[in-house]
């Protein structure tokens, strides 16, 4: 638990920091979007990860089906 609180502290620094040193190279609005589509990004990714994953899983399991259709129909 100090591992994962001492991580997001440091994820929450360094996007700050970040943000702040890319708005002065670029702007604000390009700053704002960049850092909040980090955070949307960090925050979405494990349930997108697991939506394809699981569509993989059903793709696989239809093409087993098919096979074993194919297999038991040509006997």
């Amino acid at each position: 638990m100090r591992d994962e609180t001492l991580a997001a502290t440091v994820a929450g620094l360094l996007l700050v920091g970040g943000t702040l040193i890319l708005r002065e190279l670029v702007g604000v609005w390009p700053a704002a979007g960049v850092g909040m589509g980090l955070v949307l990004t960090v925050g979405w990714a494990p349930a997108l990860a697991r939506r394809i994953r699981v569509a993989h899983q059903v793709r696989r399991f239809g093409r087993h089906l098919a096979t074993w259709d194919r297999e038991r129909v040509s006997r």
